[in-house]
């Protein structure tokens, strides 16, 4: 006996089954990656309109269309309409297990499951009337996520009512305050020696120490941003991860500022600590929206790629609003300080953070971004490879993208002078939090072996009025931050912060913290924390042990030299990647071709190899083993680039050099003058 025919369903009925299967397909997906971070949301300062316009967008316009659809077949032919209604049920549980399967990287494979899996549902759901009662129960689906995703972190920040904002006594022509916090940035990158800077390469920070509080100890309460910027500009230890917005930080520097009448001119990109009444949202709500939707597709990828790219193109020209190149977001904040009394310039860029991309003089460059880091991912963190090689050229990018902040932090200082502002403003240079560099543990979650990278940041305060700088070896916390800075401008200190005053007397007994990590809280001892931290500097040290950036290989005093001069030297028989071993200076308009990697036709891991540029020496590194070849990668200077076509060639030195230090003629790249 054959089962019965499916009958056309009611108008809303199908309308229903349809919400409820694309909310399980696509709308869930999309919203996970959205949220995928807690500062999802945060850092595209969506409101409640942009949210209800987001969920329109995601949860109820396919829906209609499909519906829509349905209605216009079913108008013409009833058994179109319902095998139509059978094909778009199927289509969705379809898409639901090619989803689940997505891990096999196949876009064919893939793709024809998603097509076998379409006919195969479609064709249960018209034989069996149990299907078909079960997919009219999953139209409970559409409400059930809704509720999920408006229950999540991100959006409950969103739709929530925010508490009321400080008020505080108008101070409007108080001291100009110019804050800028740095991302990711690991205080042993610029020590040459503990307590030490490095001028060579960063004589901008090392200025900046003469007339400021360098807190050479000081220390990250977090390992990612969205627990170590709220602890900088709340003075609160960070206890989970709450999304950074005001309406969970309604006392902070921009609103207790803002309460006492200063103008904020805020470049903050991760988080929504700044309200609205403040800090104008970026964009207009089609910009937002569409960002939260790429965020969705991208990280959520619900839909076969040919079809999530097109969506992703027709919304990206969106995009540079809240993502603009880190660069750039560096020259505009530096453009736009105009220290005036009762006026705070804040910036939070993040550089030196990841990809590394800058060279010193703010060129950018082509090439492998991050070559030590492993291609996946552990415990949900970027692992470094264990060849050290490998990891130090990664490093050495690190460091050349930091020495482009030193040079940005100088026209800083220099503009503040210009104006004749210095003397009174407050200015305050900070990190949220560091990174590690160590061959073979992680690169940002905090444990006990990577501390000494991850808690130590640079943190420098110039008090108003001060001219004399203190070296201040105490431990310092990034809670301090907030008390620190009220107090310098005579503004009350709210009475549940857990920082300390700095420029009043501290200890180092005075807490063993208990850290934010990704992994877990951990509880860190002051003294294993130093004892690391000078491991990192000597790492650091052993990395560029000739003091220059450009010199991995330990060769100094080859660096400058013609290569006709050179006793000793020898080409070096090697394989390029594109576009070298000769390329034109800008391929691409405004990127150099400076990183320089191939292999050798005979080598060992480990040698080092100097590399000449138009026939002088401009860069040294080391090889390392990889698939049964010894590799190389080398970052060039830009000043020694040339109109025209550049040839770049390896070589080997022999024992028996004779090279004279005193010969040299150094590249000089990180001039900052």
């Amino acid at each position: 006996m054959s089962a019965p025919a499916p009958r056309p369903r009611g108008r809303f009925a199908a309308f229903f089954e349809i919400c409820g299967a694309w909310a399980l397909a696509v709308a869930w997906p999309i919203f996970q990656g959205s949220t995928s971070s807690p500062e999802g949301f945060t850092q595209i300062d969506l409101t409640r309109v942009d949210l209800v316009f987001f969920l329109l967008a995601t949860m109820v316009a396919g829906p209609v269309l499909l519906w829509l659809l349905e209605l216009i077949v079913t108008a013409v032919r009833p058994s179109f309409g319902v095998t139509l209604h059978a094909l778009i049920l199927g289509g969705l549980f379809a898409l639901v297990a090619w989803q689940a399967a997505h891990f096999l990287h196949h876009s064919l494979l893939t793709t024809l499951s998603l097509l076998a899996g379409t006919v195969a549902l479609t064709a249960v759901w018209l034989r069996f009337a149990y299907i078909r009662n079960v997919t009219s129960l999953l139209s409970f689906a559409f409400p059930v996520v809704l509720i999920a995703f408006l229950l999540t972190a991100p959006a409950r920040a969103v739709w929530l009512p925010a508490k009321p904002l400080p008020t505080m006594a108008a101070t409007a022509d108080g001291a100009p305050v110019v804050v800028l916090l740095l991302d990711e940035f690991p205080l042993a990158g610029i020590e040459s020696a503990p307590d030490r800077i490095d001028r060579r390469n960063f004589p901008n920070f090392g200025r900046l120490a003469s007339p400021s509080d360098w807190y050479s100890n000081a220390r990250s309460n977090a390992d990612v941003t969205i627990n170590a910027l709220p602890a900088l500009l709340t003075g609160k230890a960070p206890t989970k991860p709450h999304p950074p917005a005001v309406r969970d930080y309604p006392e902070n520097l921009f609103t207790l500022l803002g309460a006492t009448g200063y103008r904020l001119d805020v470049s903050e990109k991760v988080t929504d600590l700044c309200p609205t009444s403040l800090c104008p949202s970026r964009g207009n709500t089609r910009q937002r929206v569409s960002r939260a939707l790429i965020n969705g597709l991208e990280f959520g990828n619900p839909l076969p790629s040919v079809i999530e790219t097109r969506i992703v193109e027709a919304l990206r020209p969106t995009d540079d609003v809240f993502t603009p190149p880190p660069g750039e977001d560096l020259r505009s904040f530096v453009d736009s300080i105009d220290p005036k009394p009762g006026t705070l310039s804040f910036g939070h860029v993040l550089l030196p953070h990841i990809p590394w991309i800058y060279l010193p003089d703010g060129s950018d460059y082509l090439g492998p971004i991050a070559p030590g880091i492993l291609p996946e991912k552990v415990a949900g963190d970027d692992h470094w490879d264990s060849r050290r090689p490998l990891v130090d050229v990664s490093f050495q990018q690190a460091m050349l993208q930091a020495a482009f902040v030193d040079r940005e932090l100088g026209r800083m200082i220099r503009t503040m002078k210009r104006a004749g502002t210095w003397d009174q403003t407050l200015f305050v240079v900070a990190a949220d939090h560091g990174a590690s560099f160590q061959a073979g543990g992680t690169r940002r979650y905090l444990t006990a072996e990577n501390s000494g990278w991850i808690t130590p940041v640079p943190l420098f305060v110039k008090f108003p009025g001060q001219r004399v700088g203190r070296k201040v070896k105490a431990t310092a916390e990034s809670v301090d931050l907030l008390p620190t800075m009220l107090a310098s401008l005579g503004l009350d200190i709210p009475s549940d912060l857990d920082g300390v005053r700095l420029d009043q007397p501290i200890t180092d007994q005075r807490r063993t913290p208990a850290l934010s990590s990704r992994l877990g809280r951990i509880t860190l001892r002051e003294a294993g924390v130093r004892k690391r931290f000078l491991a990192a500097v000597r790492y650091r040290n052993r990395s560029f042990p000739t003091g220059s950036l450009w010199d991995l290989g330990r060769l100094p005093e080859l660096i400058g030299r013609q290569t006709r001069r050179i006793p000793g030297i020898r080409p070096v028989a090697a394989e390029y990647d594109a576009p070298w071993p000769v390329a034109e200076p800008i391929p691409i308009p405004g990127r150099l071709p400076a990183q320089v990697s191939g292999s050798l036709t005979a080598g060992k891991p480990g040698e080092s190899l100097a590399f000449s540029l138009n026939g002088r020496i401009v860069a040294t590194s080391r090889t390392w083993q990889q698939d049964g070849r010894s590799r190389f990668s080398v970052i060039l200077p830009p000043d020694a680039f040339r109109e025209g076509p550049n040839r770049v060639k390896a070589f080997r030195i022999g024992r028996s050099r004779s090279a004279k230090a005193g010969d040299a003629k150094p590249v000089a790249p990180n001039d900052t003058r």
